[in-house]
């Protein structure tokens, strides 16, 4: 259903209702309250990124398949200006497990490597220029962690690395 009733040949209605099962998933709606509106830019994203990911693997023209690998990859920079990227991470992952999945079916579908290996290469551009897009906003976490996180600094031990954890509370012998 996340790939969008259509894609799948259902009917019109079926389609619809697909969709709004997808859009009203009670995980989904309990999002709305404040605080989660980047897991909801995260799950509003999810299904252009597989409907432009599965377009992607029905194209025999490399010029088709990279128009909307690369279309995909405008969907992953937003992925990553969501302000949940933990969420966007764990898609990106779904994302990269369907790809494989792909690869492999066309493998077995057509009993030949170089379809598979063709699409398997064009997923990899995808996630290569994805990769790229995403050293924007990850070096400048990844350096904030080396030099403006008190936690981080390897000089002061171990008790100074684990005075932030949350001890065992010892009350009559249990925790």
């Amino acid at each position: 259903m996340y790939r969008g009733g259509a894609t799948v040949k259902l009917r019109r209605i079926s389609a619809l209702v697909a969709g709004a099962c997808y859009m009203f998933a009670g995980y989904f709606v309990s999002m709305v309250t404040p605080g989660h509106a980047g897991k909801i830019y995260v799950i509003a994203l999810f299904p252009l990124m597989m409907f432009f990911l599965d377009r992607g693997f029905e194209k025999e023209h490399l010029i088709g398949r990279l128009k909307y690998f690369l279309s995909d990859r405008a969907d992953y920079w937003l992925y990553l200006l969501t302000p949940h990227p933990q969420m966007s991470y764990f898609a990106l992952w779904g994302l990269s497990f369907y790809s494989r999945v792909q690869v492999i079916n066309i493998w077995c579908q057509k009993k030949s490597i170089v379809p598979a290996i063709s699409r398997g290469c064009s997923s990899s551009t995808r996630f290569l220029i994805g990769l790229m897009i995403s050293a924007i906003q990850m070096y400048s976490r990844v350096s904030a962690t080396r030099s403006n996180i008190p936690r981080a600094d390897t000089t002061r031990g171990w008790d100074w690395a684990t005075s932030w954890s949350l001890h065992q509370r010892r009350s009559c012998g249990r925790w």
